[in-house]
């Protein structure tokens, strides 16, 4: 949406143990961010134009032996503020924060954090702790995406003693014609 909106958005993935944007944009993986951060390769030859207008990715590149040394370096530092300059957004895939420290690490160097969740696998303990040490790494958690929403299923909220039940209806929800509930 960035990208079709005229922003030049550079989406790099720093998930170096399991990566996967360049498999979701079809490109070759390497090489890509790992080899940048080991000045195997200047940054403007690993990033890639997609498809789409104005987004660029800069692939995970060669798996290391220490993804989380490399995610944390003075290097990937630098990097950042170099694409600071160079782009309007820079979206940075991470692993997720309960399996490794590279998400809250990474999130102390940006602007801020969103954190994606998956409605049918994330467990409420879950996204509390991984908020919980965003925050305890320095990050600013900006908000959340909620993944795998079944939006047949009615939702809802409690209010001065009232639960107001919402239904989707086609493109907008609607309150329940029951009514509220006690």
């Amino acid at each position: 949406v960035f990208a079709q909106s005229g922003k030049k958005t550079l989406i790099i993935d720093t998930d170096l143990r399991r990566p996967v944007i360049h498999k979701i944009f079809r490109l070759p993986k390497e090489p890509g961010i790992t080899d940048v951060l080991v000045d195997q390769v200047p940054w403007n030859e690993a990033i890639r134009q997609t498809d789409v207008e104005n987004l660029f990715i800069l692939p995970a590149g060669t798996s290391p032996p220490n993804p989380g040394e490399l995610i944390g370096s003075q290097q990937m530092k630098d990097l950042l503020e170099i694409f600071k300059e160079e782009m309007d957004i820079v979206i940075l895939d991470s692993p997720p924060v309960i399996a490794a420290i590279d998400a809250a690490v990474l999130g102390a160097m940006t602007q801020g954090v969103m954190l994606v969740l998956n409605m049918e696998e994330t467990k409420r303990d879950s996204a509390k702790f991984s908020i919980d040490q965003l925050e305890r790494a320095g990050s600013k958690v900006l908000g959340g995406l909620l993944n795998n929403v079944d939006v047949n299923r009615r939702y809802g909220y409690y209010y001065n003693q009232y639960y107001y039940r919402y239904k989707y209806y086609g493109n907008y929800y609607t309150p329940d014609p029951e009514g509220p509930a006690h």
